[in-house]
């Protein structure tokens, strides 16, 4: 398998928990910017899957709208987008005076 076919099967993963046979019994998976309370360093296939897992389980939208997004970003990133200029808008907190 090429290093790209790992880094697919790896983004294919985390983005629809599809699981691939990549990781070794002892795999060691370190996080440099880890969350708040969780570990930078997970050593073993089992503990992090476990801990993949749980993270997938907690994203706060439906696997169809993160899969449908990386979609349009790829879409995009192929090409199909033209940045023509931006507007700056500042949202207030409160209701209008």
């Amino acid at each position: 398998m090429t290093p790209r076919q790992v880094l697919e099967k790896l983004h294919d993963y985390f983005l629809s928990g599809t699981e691939h046979d990549l990781w070794a019994p002892d795999v060691v998976v370190e996080t440099p910017i880890a969350r708040p309370g969780q570990p930078s360093r997970t050593e073993g296939r089992q503990p992090f899957l476990d801990r993949a897992r749980a993270g997938r389980a907690a994203l706060p939208v439906p696997d169809k709208d993160i899969t449908d997004s990386v979609e349009l970003l790829r879409w995009l990133a192929d090409d199909h987008f033209t940045f023509l200029g931006y507007r700056e808008y500042r949202l207030d907190s409160g209701p209008p005076d």
